[in-house]
């Protein structure tokens, strides 16, 4: 995925083994497996349209630990999500008292930003220059 480019999301998977996906587009991209379970990550970058077929293999990835300014939010299901330089995306929930984690991060330095429910109004959080591996990160306020 690069800067506003369709990214696919939420391919799931039972077993280790072969799968497939096509793209309507003929732009080169990044190939990005995570695994929350594990902490893992496969990663392969500058990918062409129907080359392949490619081989992920995964490998220990870092983990971003933060929490969101202000403390417990509203119930609901809402998330972080991470941009990189590169334009990969990541995203973790957010627990019930402003914590996140994400995990099986690739390097990178990444811009974190959520947009959460508080007193009946949704409030824009961010942090920027996070680097993968980061342990208490704050998102603050946006202006």
């Amino acid at each position: 995925h690069a800067g506003g480019e369709p990214q696919l999301e939420g391919i799931g998977y039972a077993d280790a083994g072969p799968f497939s996906f096509r793209v309507r587009t003929d732009r080169i991209g990044t190939l990005l497996l995570r695994i929350e379970e594990t902490g893992e990550y496969a990663l392969i970058e500058n990918v062409k349209p129907g080359s392949g077929p490619h081989r992920l293999v995964p490998k220990a990835g870092w983990a971003i630990e933060g929490r969101i300014e202000g403390g417990p939010i509203d119930a609901g299901s809402h998330q972080v999500s991470g941009l990189d330089t590169r334009g990969i995306r990541i995203r973790a929930p957010v627990q019930a008292d402003g914590t996140f984690r994400f995990r099986g991060v690739p390097p990178g330095v990444y811009r974190l930003e959520a947009w959460v429910p508080r007193d009946g109004q949704y409030l824009h959080f961010l942090a920027e220059g996070v680097e993968a591996g980061a342990k208490g990160v704050l998102l603050h306020r946006a202006p």
